[in-house]
């Protein structure tokens, strides 16, 4: 019988992602969300999956206009959602420099810190909380397709390419 790494839940079967999530009140938030959107199913099936739960301090953070047109908009939720969720399980010692292609369709960056990982803008908080079907990361923000944090996005913008090298044209502090 397969077991929770979790310490407290050390002999506990493992369960599936969602009853996973459910036992854990920082993902509060992210299970009514995914019942919402109409992925409590596909969490609950066989899988492979990983997931990249934020916690619920990651919802609270979102610009009020942005949370509230994602609980009125099921399309929108979902397709956020589907960008926190790959169709493999990516453990932690997976997780490196690259992309990985979300069950939405396009791809998030994963990259090393010295501290530990991250997903798009997100930090890794705490990885792989094993699941029956899959493993769950938890992080502090919310991902969503196509966003640049706007630092990012300004560097990118105040820089030029040559092609072989980037030159900055001004520098951006932060």
């Amino acid at each position: 019988m397969e077991v929770h790494s979790d310490r407290r839940m050390r002999n506990t079967p493992l369960l599936n992602i969602v009853d996973t999530l459910q036992l854990q009140p920082r993902f509060f938030t992210l299970v009514g969300a995914l019942r919402g959107a109409g992925l409590e199913v596909l969490l609950r099936s066989a899988g492979p999956f990983t997931l990249f739960a934020p916690v619920d301090s990651a919802f609270t953070a979102l610009e009020p206009e942005l949370r509230d047109g994602l609980a009125r908009d099921f399309n929108r939720m979902r397709a956020v959602l589907e960008y926190h969720l790959l169709r493999n399980t990516l453990l932690a010692s997976d997780l490196r420099h690259g992309l990985a292609k979300t069950v939405e369709g396009t791809a998030l960056r994963i990259g090393a810190t010295d501290d530990g990982f991250t997903v798009d803008h997100a930090n890794v908080e705490r990885t792989q909380i094993h699941c029956r079907n899959g493993v769950i990361h938890a992080i502090d923000a919310v991902i969503m397709p196509g966003y640049r944090p706007p630092v990012v996005a300004a560097a990118l913008e105040e820089s030029a390419w040559s092609g072989r090298r980037r030159t900055p044209q001004k520098r951006v502090l932060v």
